[in-house]
């Protein structure tokens, strides 16, 4: 949704991938018990939707033209 906005470009979301790694590893300690495991589990799959969201968002910015581009020029 922020890259269809334009809030933000996927090579941002690229470029701060490595740190959302290490967040979602933060996180997961943090809501999880201290158990190695637990929190692997819980930090791989919000990777995994981070990947997600960034091929959907290439996807959409590719397939969907955005709504600027689709209006009518007048000149």
């Amino acid at each position: 949704m922020l890259t269809r906005l334009g809030i933000v470009s996927i090579e941002k979301l690229k470029s701060v991938r490595p740190y959302f790694v290490v967040v979602a590893f933060i996180v997961a300690a943090i809501v999880t018990p201290p158990d190695v495991t637990s929190q692997i589990m819980l930090a791989l799959p919000l990777i995994v939707l981070y990947q997600l969201g960034l091929w959907a968002a290439a996807a959409l910015e590719r397939f969907a033209p955005r709504a600027r581009d689709e209006a009518p020029r007048t000149a």
